[in-house]
């Protein structure tokens, strides 16, 4: 019976492997698409496999942890498209196990499979470039491992005095990978402390562990390049405190505050999910059979509000009703009701979990795009929260009396199941987008847009192994899918990059042992509120290009050129 349970304990994670593999196999790698920041990712890991040093020869705002530790790989297995495969896929699953294991003391089986189910739909399998399989960022699965290890660790017997230090060291190598992620981390690590015994010191070794780490990470950045150019070249944080301006439209177009009155739509969308919340309070009180008028109350008195603030809220019709939105909201909720609530077994945690959620999900606070980058990482921990807000914490508060809080937290065990199970097979369709189409590259198959297909197909035909390539204006991966070598020290020319200055010192830069070949991508910058390359930004360097290069194809997608009055070499 013993051994029965525990297999039956582990179902859960065993359903997150077993799906994902299974939509893995049958999607055939058609997910695998470089272009945008995971080429990014692809062309650091190549470089720096070559023997380049990051932050010197390769300039990334991230922290160093997770592109050395992938070129460590890429140096023994290659930057092939299996590698990167795996070494994005497996860090995933792990981040989505590991959660679902923290969880597992504070939430009935239903609910950790309904757990699993949102992880699957809003972050691992997420549809377009969010899914945490192949991230935006690679950086930013370590760090969520890397976190979600932190609070495992900090769940552990609290009368350990070495357990806050271990737990600080997962912290600080989660900053290492990506810096607000590990910050977020010790944050929601502090949070919990007035909940557990003798804070204070407990807090302190935090703080301790944490800047032990965080200090060994300044020493081999320093040690890389002079902080003018971590500031200026790499915009690495904390050492470039500020963002560049042009980077404002795009964060608040993630978080979803971009566009005219999006408070609006936020208080529509909540106003509905309280709808939601009376609803299933009611079916509760119903099918508890409660006869104290009492226990009524709540139900009653969140009815009568949400009557009153019906006038307020019209949503239009193409907002519809969009719960992901209010994910970080969730997460506060709860972080609010376990603070202010009756303490319960393992409340500590919860709040860790729940802490973490809102601050790493608040990059994307309200966005309406659950197929953007950020969606993933930011959807990640909310996949608890959700959870453990309307099956654990609401229930408590309404319906009132335990026969109705026990059949509306099986309510909405199962609801989130059902909704999750949905999302689910839609990413794993998505996955296996046909949208996409493949190419064959010298490190292996990949997949990308049929937008861009004819003109990836033609990038290989025209650039020659070892060639010194610039691309423009992001890499999209191109040197270390066709083994060719990148010119420029930044992967990313898009806007706030590069000012007026950087253009100059670039162009110099070039100037000493120009490129064989440039690769201008036709790249749509809408989400930074500029024109496109060469109009709205880097205009210094299309004028260069345009002067001493022609091209030699031209397609929708883009263009290869060669210098100018120079023979092309045959193929």
């Amino acid at each position: 019976m013993r051994t029965s349970n525990r297999w039956l304990n582990w179902l859960p994670e065993i359903s997150v492997v077993l799906v994902t593999s299974l939509a893995g196999v049958l999607a055939a790698g058609r997910w695998l698409d470089p272009t945008g920041d995971p080429g990014i990712w692809w062309s650091t890991v190549y470089r720096l496999a070559s023997g380049e040093v990051l932050y010197r020869d390769v300039y990334l705002q991230f922290g160093p942890l997770s592109p050395y530790v992938l070129s460590v790989g890429a140096r023994v297995f290659g930057a092939s498209a299996s590698y990167m495969l795996l070494a994005n896929w497996i860090p995933a699953l792990a981040a989505g196990v590991l959660l679902l294991h923290v969880a597992r003391p504070l939430v009935s089986l239903l609910e950790r499979f309904a757990i699993a189910g949102l992880l699957l739909s809003e972050s691992l399998l997420a549809p377009g470039p969010g899914r945490l399989l192949f991230p935006y960022a690679s950086g930013a699965v370590h760090a969520l491992l890397l976190s979600t290890a932190a609070i495992l660790v900090a769940s552990g017997n609290s009368s350990r005095r070495s357990g806050p230090f271990l737990a600080a060291g997962c912290a600080g190598l989660a900053f290492c990978a990506k810096q607000e992620i590990g910050l977020a981390c010790l944050l929601a690590l502090l949070a919990s402390t007035p909940l557990q015994p003798r804070a204070a010191g407990r807090a302190a070794r935090l703080l301790l562990g944490f800047s032990a780490v965080a200090l060994l990470l300044a020493v081999a950045v320093l040690g890389s390049a002079p902080a003018a150019s971590l500031r200026d070249h790499s915009h690495l944080w904390p050492i470039a405190p500020y963002p560049p301006e042009q980077w404002n439209h795009l964060y608040k177009w993630v978080a979803g505050v971009s566009f005219f009155r999006w408070e609006k739509l936020v208080f529509g969308w909540a106003w509905e999910g309280l709808c939601c919340i009376a609803a299933i309070s009611f079916v509760g009180l119903l099918l508890g059979r409660e006869k104290n008028p009492s226990d009524w109350i709540p139900t009653t008195v969140l009815v009568a509000g949400l009557c009153l603030a019906w006038p307020a809220q019209s949503l239009p019709a193409w907002a519809g009703f969009r719960p992901t939105s209010l994910s970080m909201l969730a997460a506060v909720v709860a972080a609010l009701m376990i603070l202010t609530g009756p303490k319960f077994a393992g409340a500590q945690t919860a709040l860790s979990l729940s802490v973490f959620a809102a601050l790493v999900g608040a990059r994307a606070a309200f966005s309406t795009e659950r197929t953007e980058p950020y969606s993933g990482v930011a959807h990640f921990a909310t996949a608890f929260t959700w959870v453990l807000l309307l099956c654990r914490l609401v229930p408590n508060v309404m319906p009132g009396g335990a026969r109705s809080s026990f059949w509306a937290r099986r309510i909405w065990g199962a609801t989130l199941l059902l909704v999750s199970i949905n999302g689910t097979a839609r990413g794993a369709a998505a996955l296996a987008s046909l949208s996409k189409q493949t190419v064959l590259t010298p490190q292996g198959r990949i997949a990308v847009p049929s937008r861009v297909t004819s003109f990836f197909q033609a990038i290989g035909t025209n650039l020659r192994p070892g060639e010194r390539v610039w691309v423009l204006p992001e890499i999209n991966g191109v040197d270390a899918l066709f083994l060719a070598r990148e010119v420029s020290p930044y992967p990313s020319h898009l806007p706030g990059w590069l000012d007026e200055n950087a253009e100059a010192e670039l162009i110099r830069r070039v100037e000493q042992k120009r490129p064989d070949v440039v690769i201008l991508f036709d790249r749509n910058t809408k989400e930074y509120g500029v024109a496109p390359f060469g109009e709205g930004y880097d205009r210094l360097l299309a004028e260069w290009v345009d002067r001493h290069y022609a091209p030699v194809v031209e397609t929708s997608a883009g263009k290869i050129l060669r210098p100018r009055n120079v023979p092309i070499p045959s193929p």
